[in-house]
């Protein structure tokens, strides 16, 4: 955007599918925030409305809270989008609620109705996110540029590109360990018809 320009311009008009998918795909950023953002927009009575959406154990993922809460938030969600907003028959894969430094939180659901697998990528919502936010040195550097090199263990990017090095060393990490699982590559070929869509708000994006 220009300096002098006081609003965002385009010469194409975007597509009314393209903001279809993107209204109907962002239901589900909310619910990776899990219980605590329950309780941040419900202070009083948070507890009271996950209730109903607990269950003895979940099966999903890794680091999911051995309570239950983060997928009773995740099923309370889903099911208020339902009522609402029109989503349908929507399966959870795989969680991992808890982000590290370089690692934001995610989860891997089926959109059955929609025909998609769907990752979804937390935004900052933790003081470990604060740190890989801060982490906002231009990657690559001058210095690797003029030597030509990579000095630390991160992607390689077209020529000319540069890129915030925090949110690389966490698109990296979360891409690693879907790696190592293989999860995702099972729902992909569990589904191959599926379109495969990844979604992030603020870190996460």
């Amino acid at each position: 955007v220009h300096p002098r320009l006081k609003e965002l311009t385009s010469e194409e008009s975007v597509s009314p599918d393209i903001v279809h998918d993107v209204a109907h795909h962002s239901k589900f950023l909310m619910a990776c925030y899990g219980w605590r953002m329950t309780l941040f927009n419900k202070p009083l009575t948070g507890i009271c409305r996950l209730l109903p959406y607990w269950r003895c154990k979940s099966t999903v993922g890794q680091d999911v809270c051995c309570c239950g809460c983060y997928m009773a938030a995740f099923r309370r969600y889903i099911a208020s989008f339902r009522r609402f907003n029109g989503l349908g028959d929507v399966e959870v894969r795989f969680v991992n609620n808890r982000s590290k430094i370089f690692h934001p939180a995610y989860f891997i659901a089926l959109d059955h109705d929609y025909k998609s697998v769907v990752l979804a990528i937390r935004g900052t919502f933790s003081l470990t996110d604060m740190v890989t936010d801060l982490a906002a040195k231009v990657w690559p550097d001058s210095e690797a540029e003029d030597k030509g090199e990579d000095r630390e263990d991160l992607p390689a990017l077209p020529r000319g590109w540069k890129v915030h090095r925090g949110f690389l060393k966490a698109a990296d990490s979360v891409y690693k360990e879907l790696d190592d699982r293989q999860v995702l590559q099972q729902v992909l070929e569990e589904y191959p018809k599926y379109q495969f869509v990844v979604l992030g708000h603020s870190l996460g994006a």
